[in-house]
């Protein structure tokens, strides 16, 4: 248990960092230093397509890979040029966010069993 708002504290600040983020340039960002033939992962098949299909408008065809958040992204190894959307890279550092809430939540509760 967070006494301490640690961690609500932290999941607000990735909730501000996203809405004052919006309309920055991260997927101009992506697009622009990715290769042809590159893997690029999303979080959902929806934003996969739009930004495969603005790759290939400027003839960087890329390989796609959904994989949500909570999957494990370690079965990516061995793949090269490998780049991660950024509602990816946010939605995991926010997952892993509650996943240290709830470990510290299962630490008390065995503690005390």
């Amino acid at each position: 248990m967070d006494i301490y708002g640690i961690g609500a504290y932290v999941e607000d600040a990735m909730r501000q960092y996203r809405e004052g983020a919006r309309g920055i340039g991260r997927t101009t960002r992506l697009v622009n230093t990715i290769s042809a033939g590159d893997t690029v992962v999303f979080d959902n098949s929806v934003e996969a397509r739009r930004v495969a299909k603005l790759c290939a408008d400027l003839g960087k065809p890329i390989k796609v890979v959904i994989i949500p958040v909570h999957a494990d992204a370690f079965q990516l190894h061995g793949r090269r040029n490998l780049s991660f959307d950024h509602t990816w890279v946010e939605r995991y550092y926010t997952n892993g966010i509650k996943q240290l809430g709830r470990a510290l939540d299962e630490i008390r509760f065995r503690s005390e069993h």
